[in-house]
């Protein structure tokens, strides 16, 4: 007997427990592995823990392969600086029963470290000799329209810290800003912070200057570049991937699935 026919002969032999329709699914290749949870946070610690993921085979539609005993590779990995993520009991496959089996994660004793969100810091100078328009430019990786020129009104007599104001106005109703940061600062500041922990842009920039089109205004120190307050930090993580057995035919397409947890 193939091992395509031997296969087939176990997904038949579950009609009695299965729906035909699921069993045709699985013929045609309607397969997903699926891991719950499929992310989760994990505060930052430096003792050790375990985390149980459970393993599903599944339909598009979410339902369970329950014709399924038998197993799918599994392997641990982690980008961390001090600790190591592993498979319990150094197992390298996960049981299936009915489609559904369960794996643990563990992290051993070390300093398992959270992300550090970027800050960026503009300062203002300057006192407004002539009312019209200034130009804040950002500029970051991954925002929409960067580097993006945002246009400010200011008025005769604004003081540093006066345009500051209008400037933390004007990026926090751009979307494109606000989304990506949380806008602060105090008196002649302007501060993004980033509002997810991720590896340290090094694009990131605010650029302040008097317009330069019709309606400029005068009395901004041009500022080509802001400070780069706080480095960012991405956030270490551990991953458990699940693959495909590729010694069942059935299984030979299906994706590989991961569950990932940051340390926050």
């Amino acid at each position: 007997m193939t091992i395509e026919s031997s296969t087939y002969k176990a997904i038949t032999s579950f009609k009695n427990t299965q729906s035909s329709e699921i069993l045709e699914k699985a013929l045609s290749g309607d397969i997903i592995i699926k891991c719950f949870p499929e992310t989760i946070t994990r505060a930052a610690t430096a003792e050790a823990f375990s985390r149980d993921v459970e393993v599903r085979l599944e339909t598009s539609g979410g339902e369970v392969h329950g014709w399924y005993n038998g197993t799918l590779p599994v392997a641990a990995t982690d980008a961390s600086s001090a600790g190591t993520a592993s498979i319990a009991d150094s197992a390298t496959e996960v049981t299936l029963v009915n489609g559904i089996g369960t794996i643990a994660v563990e992290g051993d004793t070390a300093a398992w470290l959270g992300g550090v969100a970027q800050v960026e810091t503009a300062t203002v100078v300057g006192t407004i000799a002539t009312a019209g328009n200034a130009t804040v430019t950002v500029t970051s990786a991954g925002m929409a329209g960067s580097p993006k020129a945002i246009t400010v009104a200011v008025a005769v007599d604004d003081n540093a810290s006066a345009i500051a104001t209008k400037i933390r106005a004007a990026l926090t109703a751009d979307t494109a800003v606000s989304g990506k940061f949380t806008v602060g600062g105090t008196e002649a500041t302007v501060v993004l912070t980033a509002k997810t922990k991720t590896a340290n842009d090094t694009t990131l920039n605010i650029a302040i200057a008097d317009d330069t089109g019709e309606g400029a205004c005068v009395g901004i120190t041009a500022a080509a570049t802001s400070a780069n307050t706080t480095a960012g930090v991405a956030p270490e993580t551990n991953t458990l991937t699940v693959s495909k057995n590729t010694s069942v035919p059935i299984l030979t397409s299906v994706a590989a699935a991961t569950s990932v947890e940051t340390i926050v």
